[in-house]
């Protein structure tokens, strides 16, 4: 089912007491190209483990994914601490997994840096390729790309509901045969421009002077 209706742009700001937590955890994603674990966090921080693990379920409700069981970091979003079809180059030579292709696109804008994206299309598998610095794009191959936004419910969690379904074509002809096929994807096509702007808009504040 194909929805016209663009979803409202997730707040993925957390509340000021747990600004310092979630910058260190985008920070290690972009030092490491990993999530940190717990007691990286405690060294990070100074605090102690059962403050850290509060701070990160607190953080899971709107900014992070965790695994339920074992309490890991599994997405700050816009990263990924598993593999996607979506991994980033970024200017320090770390590689980092994002996770849908709005995400790859608003990282730039985040990290104030030239990010490259390296991405396939979801319906034939073909190399997709770009560079963007902030708010400009800089390279697109191939330059028919087009993304996918699958929409979710207000209270879903977009990690498992709505990234898998968030994904670069090669073409518009290859988003269309894809949805043949995945007929209750509920979402609405948009052009690289379009959502580049939206990852932006997403993504572009949450390292920024204001947020410490």
């Amino acid at each position: 089912m194909l929805n016209l209706v663009e979803d409202p742009v997730p707040d993925f700001v957390p509340p000021q007491h747990l600004q310092a937590v979630h910058q260190a955890i985008l920070s290690h994603f972009v030092e490491t190209g990993q999530a940190p674990t717990a007691a990286d966090l405690q060294m990070a921080l100074a605090r102690s483990g059962p403050e850290v693990e509060a701070m990160i379920a607190e953080l899971a409700t709107t900014c992070l994914y965790q695994d339920p069981v074992s309490g890991e970091i599994l997405a700050a979003y816009p990263f990924s601490a598993k593999p996607t079809p979506h991994y980033l180059h970024l200017s320090n030579g770390q590689q980092v997994y994002a996770m849908c292709a709005i995400d790859a696109l608003g990282a730039s804008s985040m990290l104030n840096q030239p990010v490259a994206i390296h991405s396939r299309c979801a319906h034939c598998g073909a190399p997709i390729s770009s560079e963007v610095h902030g708010e400009t794009l800089i390279t697109v191959q191939p330059p028919t790309v087009v993304v996918w936004y699958q929409a979710g419910t207000e209270d879903c969690v977009p990690a498992t509901a709505k990234c898998p379904g968030i994904n670069f074509f090669c073409h518009a002809d290859h988003r269309t045969a894809w949805c043949e096929v995945h007929p209750d994807s509920n979402g609405y096509e948009m052009t690289l421009a379009k959502a580049l702007e939206r990852g932006v808009r997403m993504f572009d504040h949450l390292l920024k002077g204001e947020c410490l």
